[in-house]
């Protein structure tokens, strides 16, 4: 019965990683809707992230009033700024995350 036990138990482990490797195959070679692959949407999105830790970390800066939008490694703010010296700032700051490409600004400056 011990036998059974193990031999079922090792086809089932080995059946599941199998199965595990089919589907990382197939996520591999996928694109999303946009024609990105899943690691591109990954490093945006981990970009994104960055972004947000940074301006959150930023003082006088109220990062609750921006948006962050991140396409292949594009980084678009959209919201408001205090003033012309705060926008500048928040670029700046946005330029030095890992992996940023190009910032564009939308931001609005509403003091």
């Amino acid at each position: 019965m011990k036998k059974m036990r193990r031999k079922s138990s090792w086809l089932m482990s080995g059946s599941l990683m199998f199965i595990a490797l089919l589907l990382v195959m197939q996520l591999a070679s996928c694109a999303t809707p946009g024609g990105r692959s899943p690691g591109e949407v990954l490093d945006d999105s981990t970009i994104a992230t960055a972004v947000n830790v940074k301006l959150m970390s930023m003082p006088g800066v109220r990062s609750l009033g921006i948006d962050v939008d991140v396409m292949q490694g594009e980084v678009i703010l959209s919201g408001r700024a205090h003033s012309e010296n705060e926008e500048a700032r928040i670029l700046d700051a946005v330029r030095t995350v890992r992996g940023v490409k190009k910032v564009t600004s939308l931001l609005k400056i509403i003091p």
